[in-house]
């Protein structure tokens, strides 16, 4: 049995076009601001106010622990997560999360691979992975400093601000900085 040649040709051409849109549609969504709930007993309340601005939201499964009040004290914030809504929503969340005191950027989460979290907003994580890096709690006048925030850079530096002294924060190389702003914008194109 001889196959038609056109017939390979065919199916070496159709590879690389599923693979390519299958990888389009992958980067799509990880690139899209998102934001993951802790189970709190009225978590489900916060999830409409999101749903009514639009954004793409989940739930962490309850533990089989017993619910605490402080389990749930941590909010984990993506590095391309954009600050105005990050900051919007940090301090609607407190209406529903009434424990949460400790605020910081995925990229220090020693768990936590951080590029695959750059577009999330984690509200209501667990409490011990602020209490394992030594996190300083944040209080009231915290977040009604946070409130006032207008930029970005003034945004990043309050929330480092708040890290412990032994957290080393990664000080990329100019030419780092440069492959990954660049790999950005050609996942956007």
């Amino acid at each position: 049995m001889k196959i038609n040649p056109s017939v390979y040709m065919r199916f070496i051409l159709f590879l690389p076009v599923f693979f390519l849109f299958s990888c389009i549609s992958y980067l799509k969504q990880e690139e899209t601001p998102h934001v993951t709930l802790g189970y709190n007993e009225i978590a489900y309340r916060y999830a409409i106010l999101l749903k009514d601005e639009e954004l793409p939201h989940r739930f962490k499964k309850p533990t089989r622990m017993p619910y605490s009040d402080n389990a749930r004290g941590m909010i984990w914030i993506g590095k391309f997560f954009p600050h105005e809504q990050a900051i919007d929503l940090i301090l609607s969340a407190r209406n529903y999360y009434k424990e949460l005191k400790y605020v910081a950027f995925f990229d220090i989460n020693p768990r936590i691979i951080p590029d695959k979290r750059n577009f999330e907003l984690y509200i209501g994580a667990p409490t011990e992975d602020a209490l394992k890096i030594n996190l300083k709690a944040w209080d009231d006048k915290d977040f009604s400093a946070l409130e006032k925030i207008k930029s970005e850079d003034d945004y990043r530096h309050m929330i480092v601000s708040r890290y412990p002294a032994d957290i080393k924060i990664e000080k990329k190389s100019f030419f780092t900085r440069f492959l990954n702003e660049w790999n950005i914008i050609f996942k956007k194109n």
